[in-house]
């Protein structure tokens, strides 16, 4: 199977990243979903049901790969990749998933994250 190997949002042009608007969509909505507490599965079983395509025709969502998107910093911007989700949306989902594997660690239940005070911002 053949590996996507542009991120998702994304194209690339020589040596310039410039933001895909369709895909751009779909992962503001993923962050989105994941903030209001849906989990990596339901996420990706959603996309995968609603023939959203992934690479070329394939359009399987993995919970990996939704986790690969919001886990990945280059989405908020970088000196190689332009914006796609604000810098607090991101640091939300990162303090929450370091707090939840903190408390499994502990023995503790892992929590849902939600915050309606995190918003896409104006990227």
């Amino acid at each position: 199977m053949e590996l996507r190997t542009i991120l998702f949002g994304y194209n690339k042009h020589q040596f310039e990243y410039s933001v895909n608007a369709e895909e751009a969509k779909i992962v503001k909505r993923i962050f989105k979903e994941y903030i209001s507490g849906r989990t990596l599965l339901q996420i990706g079983n959603t996309l995968t049901e609603e023939k959203v395509v992934y690479y070329r025709d394939r359009t399987l969502w993995s919970k990996q790969a939704i986790r690969r998107i919001i886990e990945n910093k280059h989405y908020v911007g970088d000196e190689s990749y332009p914006a796609i989700i604000d810098r607090e949306m991101f640091e939300f989902i990162i303090l929450n998933t370091i707090r939840n594997v903190c408390a499994v660690a502990q023995g503790l239940p892992a929590k849902v994250i939600t915050a309606g005070s995190v918003r896409l911002g104006g990227v």
